[in-house]
This record gives C-alpha cells, structure tokens and sequence, in this order.
C-alpha cells in the first residue's frame, strides 16, 4: 500500500484528495455497464413499514445476485 505521510507533510489534505481522485477514478465509467433508477419511498415514519422496506429491499438484492455467482 502507498504512504501519503511525506507528501502530506508538505501539503495538506494530498491524501484526502488522493483517495477521492482514485475512487472517481474507479466509478468513472460504471454508468456503461450498469443502470440506476431513481426511486423515492415514504415511510410515513412508522419503524414497521422500514423494517418491511429493509426485508423487501434485502430479498431483491438476493434474488438480483442469486445466479451471478460461479459455483464448482
């Protein structure tokens, strides 16, 4: 892993500015091979329908990746 300790010494925030460089880098091009969709919920501020969001939510992340995964 890369140390930032020397230039940091120098210059403030090079490390911040280093990891938020590299992390625009490595999204940079997500948007070619995936598609997002906006959406917004109202929870009404009720902790049961949350917990029902969070379930829902929870059960189309499993199925969603259900078979991309390689198995032997």
């Amino acid at each position: 892993m890369d140390s930032h300790v020397d230039k940091t010494a120098i210059k403030l925030l090079v490390a911040a500015d280093k990891a938020a460089q590299n992390k625009i880098d490595k999204y940079a091009r997500l948007d070619s091979t995936h598609t997002f969709y906006l959406f917004a919920i109202e929870t009404v501020g009720t902790t049961f329908l949350f917990q029902r969001l969070s379930m829902a939510l929870q059960m189309g992340n499993a199925v969603s990746f259900q078979d991309t995964m390689i198995t032997e």
